[in-house]
């Protein structure tokens, strides 16, 4: 069945127009205030944790989130849109929690943010200046009001055009398709003509991203605020929007003993002309390693040979994934009309942790397949960030139920979590777990002891114990 579309617009920049087609049209205009003037976040999106924070602390908020939740789940729309003046903080914050919510419950979700990405129409620029005629100012000088724009401008170009040397002690700028972003050196992934590094929100230098490797070709010099205008955040952008081009925004396939991601392969080349990883070698500590021995940053958590030993092949999983949530989504339509009962928690959890690891196993590939040059960068990013977030969703559900269902013997609250890729790392755990407890039932069924006739204990094949 096709994914719920969860859609935020602005209505400002419909220009008359009527708002987005849909099952359910929800206009907060009214109903939530603007937070944007009181916590000062005009630069940021209701992308962002910290503006999904605010709007949820609106007066009301919390009540429309609940009561959005109750009709996607009961009535099975297949469009919610929610509006607001200009959509960069109420609905796309309203449309990002709902999304979560959704998706914890097992719901295929899409999310599409109209306006969001647009400048923010509410943020009133100061007043400037009235033109004068020429011969108030110099030929050639700008008007007054225009002289901050005109001068940040200039030092932008400056910095552009004659960046100074930088040093891994240096925070810095790297050049990124989409503009320019604020960066820092980390110690693992420097080799040769690559670094690695995180980047950095413009104004706080908080870390926004997971190391990643970088050319050294990208980086223009040390940050300069007058970079600022090129990054993510003047622009209106997530940072999902924003990596170097060839670089991987949260690589799984890390060093084990120095957690770099500086690596080069093995290839193992078949007579029919396709190809595969055969080892990875670290080019700053030489360690070599399997491929199926990654990852490594979580020593607790299984590799993925151990993990998925005895797991289905990816299409198998797949079918069988969308047959269990078919079958939770008929089940709970009936639940909702009174025609069955409700659907147990362990089904939903089940169908969160299969989810999780099927997008585990297939961000692994793509990985590897990155290396071998089969796939790009840009679905690696896609293919983890999904992985991340169905993996984040499981360790969520986990907490908010109290572990009923865990089987591993790390808890969702436990630190060893608390890692680069350390969620995935826990869906490793957990299905591994799920598939111990598939043998040890079938194991049972068939050596489970029984008497015959003549009171003698038998196994499952009438065999004398």
């Amino acid at each position: 069945m096709p994914p719920t579309t969860l859609t935020s617009f602005g209505y400002l920049h419909l220009h008359g127009a009527p708002p987005p087609a849909a099952d359910r049209v929800e206009d907060v205009r009214e109903q939530l205030h603007q937070p944007a003037a009181a916590h000062d976040i005009h630069h940021l999106t209701g992308l962002t944790p910290h503006v999904q924070d605010l709007v949820l602390a609106t007066p009301g908020a919390r009540a429309l989130l609940d009561n959005l939740t109750q009709y996607a789940t009961s009535c099975a729309p297949t469009s919610i849109a929610v509006g607001c003046t200009d959509s960069r903080h109420r609905a796309s914050a309203l449309v990002e929690l709902l999304g979560q919510r959704l998706r914890e419950r097992g719901l295929d979700i899409a999310i599409s943010h109209r306006h969001a990405h647009l400048p923010d129409v509410q943020q009133q620029a100061p007043e400037k200046e009235p033109r004068r005629s020429c011969c108030d100012h110099s030929p050639g000088e700008p008007y007054p009001g225009d002289r901050p724009i005109v001068a940040a401008f200039t030092r932008m170009l400056v910095a552009l055009k004659e960046p100074a040397p930088w040093t891994e002690d240096d925070d810095l700028a790297v050049q990124i398709p989409a503009g320019v972003e604020r960066a820092r050196v980390t110690s693992a992934g420097q080799h040769r003509d690559r670094v690695g590094l995180v980047l950095l929100h413009p104004d706080t230098a908080t870390a926004l991203t997971q190391p990643m490797s970088c050319p050294q070709t990208l980086i223009l010099g040390p940050w300069n605020q007058a970079y600022r205008p090129l990054t993510h955040i003047a622009q209106g952008k997530h940072i999902a929007d924003t990596q170097p081009e060839g670089g991987l925004t949260n690589p799984e396939v890390r060093c084990p003993q120095c957690h770099g991601t500086s690596l080069e392969v093995t290839t193992l080349r078949y007579p029919s002309g396709g190809a595969d990883v055969a080892s990875f070698t670290c080019s700053g500590c030489a360690a070599s390693w399997e491929p199926w021995e990654t990852p490594a940053p979580v020593p607790e958590g299984p590799n993925y040979l151990a993990a998925y030993l005895g797991a289905p092949p990816l299409a198998d999983e797949e079918a069988e994934l969308q047959r269990l949530a078919n079958d939770i989504n008929d089940r709970a339509t009936a639940a909702l009309t009174g025609n069955g009962p409700s659907v147990p928690s362990v089904d939903h959890r089940r169908l969160l942790l299969r989810r999780a690891a099927l997008r585990d196993r297939t961000a692994h590939r793509q990985e590897e397949g990155w290396y071998l040059g089969n796939v790009s960068a840009a679905q690696v990013n896609h293919g983890s960030t999904l992985a991340t977030q169905a993996a984040h969703t499981l360790l969520t559900w986990d907490r908010e139920h109290d572990e009923d269902h865990v089987a591993g013997p790390f808890g969702p609250d436990s630190p060893t979590w608390n890692t680069a890729s350390g969620s995935r790392a826990y869906v490793r755990q957990e299905y591994q777990a799920m598939l111990a407890q598939a043998q040890e039932a079938d194991d049972r069924a068939h050596m489970e002891p029984r008497r015959g006739p003549d009171g003698e204990l038998r196994d499952a094949l009438g065999q004398p114990l």
